[in-house]
């Protein structure tokens, strides 16, 4: 019987490992490079609430679906940059951190697709005091060469 119990407890540990997933590496190319780097420029103009800088990394092409069919609630450049001048102003203090968890190249490395993981704390400013707030998620951003440097197209 004992020898079932350790058969058992092994099965039941392998089982609770099935879900993990090791992440495939980062490429060390000078892509990859290149597109990391775009990422932390975004997440310095993001905290120092710097429209220009965070536009200075996106593509005039810019279109987002936002993960629906529906077109009414598309984000394109135009509507990004109103966007964030609007929602950016609002903010006294925001922080964002980035951890990358897959970086992939297509179409003839001119497309890059990261997923990543972001934790955004922000404090608003409210008549009644400041409030902080806490989001935390994975999303997927694309980025596609444009000349000789990766701008973002789509996934902010």
């Amino acid at each position: 019987m004992p020898k079932l119990a350790a058969v058992a407890l092994v099965l039941a540990l392998a089982a609770g490992c099935a879900g993990r997933q090791k992440m495939p590496p980062i490429p060390d190319t000078p892509d990859a490079k290149a597109v990391l780097a775009v990422l932390e420029s975004y997440r310095k103009a993001m905290e120092a609430k710097d429209v220009p800088g965070i536009l200075a990394v996106v593509s005039p092409d810019y279109h987002d679906d936002m993960g629906t069919p529906e077109a009414g609630d598309d984000l394109t450049y135009d509507d990004l940059k109103r966007k964030l001048s609007k929602d950016l102003a609002h903010l006294k203090t925001l922080r964002l951190e980035i951890d990358v968890l897959k970086l992939r190249f297509t179409d003839k490395e001119q497309v890059a697709k990261v997923e990543y993981r972001y934790d955004l704390r922000f404090q608003t400013h409210m008549p009644s005091g400041d409030t902080w707030h806490n989001a935390l998620d994975v999303k997927r951003m694309v980025l596609r060469r444009e000349g000789r440097s990766w701008k973002v197209v789509a996934g902010l």
